[in-house]
């Protein structure tokens, strides 16, 4: 069975280039070929204004996965760059899920998009 993939933007503080980063996350390992673009990590908050919920963490105390640049896999794939990880899909048979994604925006403005592999 095919599965659903979530793609959010997230800003992180990165200690190594003493900088912040507005990276690509998704939700879950995914299959190949995929799996290869993906990298877990654990950054601090970005801000000591993010904080978790007892009701919904938002998972600083835990890794996280990100998205890799398809060009460049040392680093994280900034949203600037967003079109090298959407050419990587494309190319590998990833479906973006448009009617899922506009519904779920509306409500999640860090969400990018739904993919589903292929």
């Amino acid at each position: 069975m095919p599965q659903l993939y979530e793609l959010k933007k997230e800003v992180i503080l990165d200690n190594y280039h003493k900088c912040y980063k507005r990276a690509i996350s998704i939700n879950k390992r995914p299959n190949a070929p995929l799996q290869s673009l993906v990298k877990q990590a654990k950054f601090e908050k970005a801000s000591p204004f993010s904080y978790d919920s007892p009701c919904c963490p938002n998972g600083y105390n835990t890794c996280k996965y990100y998205v890799l640049d398809p060009n460049n896999l040392v680093d994280l794939l900034c949203e600037e760059n967003i079109a090298n990880l959407f050419s990587f899909l494309i190319e590998n048979g990833y479906t973006i899920e448009t009617q899922l994604t506009e519904m779920m925006q509306q409500k999640n403005k860090t969400l990018i998009c739904y993919i589903k592999e292929p």
